[in-house]
């Protein structure tokens, strides 16, 4: 029989884990020792890349965020919610803390930027004019961006920790570069959270996937933590908690059906402390958000209510959220204009019929990928060119071991498929009063993450022959990713960085 020249051969290996387990896989050789070789394989592009991210994420912010820009109307403070948050920043360290803000935007950002307001430098109107709404002066603004440069290296540098917790430092590596060069140094010159809670997110949702797996008590409670975190920095967590909670539900509904009542004493008390862990995450969350909750409380009625949810997602355009917000909509005891009103839940279901809000959904979802696919078209072609159809060959490849995995783990599977699928359709919904990219891209680091971890995990046995030269598959389709990052990384530092508004 003639010697293939090329094929793909398959080592025996128990039933791929796709839960994500650290355990190695069975008859597969352990892996060695990381040495000084690898360990500076791993440091050395971070010594490369994050100088040369800080240099072009500060040029960027130079040409596209400072004074006057051409064609706007205002100075660039004034753009993409920046002189909020700096404003908020200033008053909440000149009231020594004590100032309660209305629930538009969730304090912690804010409170980060509160520490580098100095009255030193505070602004002076040129003209002398009491109603001058600048407020504040060059020099905070400038620190504002420093320091969110600063914390978008940061939230690089802990991406790839993340990633190591998981995946090999090559497919960490490919993970990591691939946010920072392609939506994140676009990002981090504008005085916003968005760099950093894409990342926040990113840690919560692995965190409750990994307690979907392996119910940790003290997981739970960091877990917990986080999710403040990422609440603090963007009020859009509770559908994920709420998600889990719902996961974390059925998988011990699950246990108890597959069981048909022949579960032991130790068993059930297993199954409960299960149930039992899943509950400290809202718990722990709760807890440290008690005196957040009752401010909200004493100055709307209820700990929850948020201007988002309660109003700004029933409104029908742009034009609509600018009139709403102008009149104050997200102050406590607001009341609508004569004549007018005010958009909630009951008044546009009442108002609007189920194809109506079909094409409204629609239509948000085609605006925000033809937004993505114009202002972050590396991020559209590595999602839907390459990462998709990588992930559904090796599926197919590895077919017997993708079955097995989600017989295995259909609820974990859940838990990401769900948060990625109900937040973009929340996400599209939104569109409509013209959020723009930044809320969608927040399921870019998710959707690559997990399906990096799925190739990887499915592809481990697979080695690929080429004559008498051999490599494992995953080693050359994290060289397909490189070669693309790389080539689009120079692309968006060559043109892209200079003409995309990254706070859009």
């Amino acid at each position: 029989m003639a010697r293939r020249s090329i094929a793909l051969i398959e080592r025996e290996v128990a039933p791929a884990d796709a839960s994500g387990s650290e355990v190695a896989t069975a008859n597969a050789p352990a892996p060695a020792p990381a040495g000084k070789r690898s360990r500076w394989l791993a440091v050395v592009p971070f010594l490369v890349l994050l100088p040369l991210f800080y240099g072009f994420a500060w040029l960027k912010g130079e040409k596209t965020n400072s004074g006057m820009q051409p064609g706007k109307e205002y100075h660039s403070i004034f753009y993409h919610d920046q002189h909020a948050y700096l404003s908020m920043a200033k008053k909440m360290r000149l009231s020594g803390y004590h100032r309660v803000e209305t629930r538009h935007r969730t304090p912690g950002y804010a409170f980060l930027l509160s520490a580098l307001y100095s009255p030193k430098d505070d602004y002076v109107s040129p003209t002398g004019g009491e109603n001058d709404p600048r407020l504040i002066s060059d020099a905070y603004f400038n620190r504002a961006k420093h320091f969110n440069i600063a914390l978008s290296l940061i939230s690089v540098v802990a991406l790839f920790f993340i990633c190591r917790r998981f995946l090999p430092p090559l497919e960490s590596h490919v993970v990591t570069w691939s946010y920072a060069f392609l939506v994140a140094v676009i990002k981090a010159p504008y005085v916003q959270p968005e760099v950093a809670f894409y990342v926040v997110i990113l840690l919560a949702l692995v965190m409750l996937w990994r307690l979907l797996v392996q119910p940790r008590w003290w997981l739970a409670a960091l877990a917990g933590v986080v999710l403040v975190t990422a609440f603090l920095l963007k009020s859009t967590v509770l559908p994920l908690i709420a998600l889990y909670v719902i996961c974390a539900g059925i998988l011990f509904a699950k246990k108890i059906w597959e069981a048909r009542g022949k579960l032991s004493v130790s068993e059930w008390r297993s199954s409960l402390a299960g149930l039992g862990v899943a509950a400290i995450v809202p718990v722990v969350f709760v807890v440290l958000l008690i005196p957040y909750f009752n401010h909200t409380k004493a100055m709307y009625g209820e700990p929850l209510w948020d201007v988002h949810s309660r109003h700004y997602m029933w409104m029908e355009s742009k034009d609509d959220l600018a009139f709403w917000r102008s009149q104050g909509i997200m102050k406590p005891e607001f009341e609508a204009p004569e004549g007018k009103v005010i958009p909630t839940a009951e008044t546009y279901l009442q108002s609007h019929t189920l194809t109506q809000m079909v094409d409204r959904e629609k239509a948000g979802w085609q605006s925000i990928r033809n937004l993505v696919k114009k202002e972050y078209h590396p991020v559209y072609d590595l999602t839907k060119h390459l990462m998709v159809w990588v992930l559904v060959m090796v599926a197919l490849m590895c077919w017997r071991r993708t079955r097995e995995a989600f017989i295995r783990h259909w609820v974990e599977w859940l838990l990401v498929l769900g948060f990625l699928g109900g937040y973009g359709f929340l996400y599209g919904w939104f569109q409509a009063v013209g959020v723009g990219p930044r809320l969608i891209l927040t399921l870019f680091l998710p959707a690559f993450f997990f399906a990096i971890l799925g190739i990887h995990r499915l592809s481990a046995p697979m080695i690929l022959q080429f004559f008498h030269w051999q490599t494992p598959l995953r080693y050359v389709v994290s060289g397909v990713m490189i070669g693309f990052i790389l080539i689009s990384g120079i692309g968006v530092l060559s043109g892209d960085l200079w003409v995309v508004e990254g706070g859009h």
